[in-house]
């Protein structure tokens, strides 16, 4: 709670210091000077886009403080939203294009748009958040779902495009991936840049160790290791320390299980094979052992994404032992960059947009440019609602949307995890967490003025 309010007024902060001193900076040219008041504002409205979205009502800044301030007051939720658009809108109409930037990963007009799109959905104004998605689909003349084979890794057997959109080397925009819209930089080797040694630097990405299943920790029903440890061939070195629900591994693949290139075995890992060579089991396939009461095999057996990871492309400085792919104990850093925003997601706001609209037709032939490319069965507009849009968001963006700020822009958070999750049953989890509480620091030094705390929340 408190790490991603600090960050975001973090951001703010750093952004509204840029603004205060932008004009006592020489700048080479006019165009130099807003394109960096565009990279402030972006990130000023993604801030407070977030912040909105978890918070709800917050207290807007924007200026510089200089001196201690104890008097804020919260905004409302749609000030907040509100706040965001005018900067999202700023940095739009000012960022360069994508082909324009000068280095991958920097924000480009299109991220703004994106971004505007989800915000104006969340004001409810369809149009706006129709238009802002149109020009970054069409107007932009930028980008397109890949629908080829491309980048690295195209040899590998049994594979598809969905798998070339995550592999190392395939990410960015400037190598050829033209449905990304953003995406984070991993300096591998740089301490806070995604370094291997050691894997606990701060601003590690650790998708891999965090939700990748335990697999190598299963035993072989005679208590034997069933694997030889955590390799690169199996998806490296994971920790399990996440785990997707039922509805999420299985229930939405039904009716396009083996036709979803999404859900192929290349992109989602479901079954493994013991390799260790001192196993009576070695060579069988562990899906298939008892769930023992010593062993409980399938625990650590689960459906594991591999855009998560590095499949058989783990970088050497990864590898305890090439011969045999087995990684180090301090492996499990994510090693390609990350996609922040793909235009997949940009169509899947559009659809959101015009469902609000109440045009369930268009919102369903939006929603199908992106399931012709999985090779899913096409959705017809009487299936057509939020739940569907919830269901293919997971489909084609589980772990790379941030999903509890999706559910709680939406106000379904609360439904969606007591209705899916096992162990959030409503006995176990309370309505008003639909929004985080604001940090108890807060009120506390804020002696001149008077926040308000989110319903449901006591100190």
């Amino acid at each position: 709670v408190d790490l991603m309010w600090n960050t975001m007024y973090e951001a703010i902060k750093n952004a509204n210091l840029i603004l205060h001193v932008i004009d006592n900076i020489n700048y080479s040219s006019a165009e130099e000077k807003v394109k960096h008041e565009a990279e402030a504002k972006f990130f000023r409205g993604f801030a407070y886009r977030n912040l909105a979205n978890l918070y709800g009502n917050v207290p807007i800044v924007l200026e510089f403080i200089e001196k201690p301030k104890r008097d804020y007051t919260n905004a409302e939720r749609s000030l907040v939203y509100a706040q965001a658009v005018d900067d999202l809108k700023f940095a739009a109409e000012n960022l360069p294009t994508i082909n324009e930037v000068k280095a991958a990963g920097r924000i480009s007009k299109a991220s703004a748009y994106h971004f505007l799109a989800e915000v104006y959905i969340s004001l409810k104004q369809w149009q706006d958040a129709i238009d802002a998605a149109d020009w970054v689909i069409n107007k932009s003349g930028n980008f397109h779902l890949m629908t080829e084979r491309f980048g690295r890794r195209t040899d590998v057997p049994n594979t598809n495009v969905f798998w070339d959109l995550f592999q190392r080397g395939n990410i960015d925009y400037q190598a050829g991936n033209k449905e990304t819209i953003w995406a984070l930089q991993i300096s591998y080797g740089v301490p806070g840049g995604g370094s291997f040694i050691p894997f606990s630097a701060p601003g590690n990405l650790q998708h891999e160790r965090a939700l990748g299943p335990w697999y190598w920790f299963a035993k072989s029903p005679d208590g034997s290791s069933a694997f030889i440890g955590p390799t690169t061939q199996n998806g490296g070195r994971s920790g399990g320390f996440v785990a997707p629900t039922n509805h999420v591994k299985y229930d939405i693949w039904e009716g396009d299980w083996d036709n979803d290139i999404r859900n192929a075995p290349c992109n989602i890992k479901r079954i493994y094979i013991a390799d260790n060579p001192s196993s009576a089991y070695y060579g069988e396939t562990v899906n298939n052992f008892p769930k023992g009461p010593d062993t409980d095999t399938l625990l650590h057996i689960a459906p594991y994404w591999m855009k998560l990871t590095t499949p058989n492309d783990h970088p050497t400085e990864m590898l305890n032992d090439p011969a045999t792919g087995v990684v180090w104990a301090t492996a499990g850093n994510t090693a390609h960059n990350w996609p922040m925003i793909r235009l997949a997601e940009t169509y899947l706001l559009m659809a959101e947009a015009y469902l609000g609209d109440g045009n369930r037709f268009k919102a369903a032939e939006t929603i199908n440019v992106v399931r012709n490319r999985a090779g899913a069965t096409p959705v017809d507009e009487s299936e057509m609602d939020i739940d569907y849009i919830l269901d293919e968001r997971l489909r084609e963006l589980m772990f790379e949307e941030q999903r509890r700020m999706t559910l709680m822009r939406m106000g379904k958070w609360y439904e969606r995890t007591t209705k899916y999750n096992p162990w959030s049953s409503p006995d176990k989890v309370e309505a008003f967490w639909e929004l985080l509480p604001i940090p108890q620091r807060e009120f506390d030094s804020n002696t001149e003025g008077e926040l308000k705390q989110n319903p449901g929340y006591v100190n």
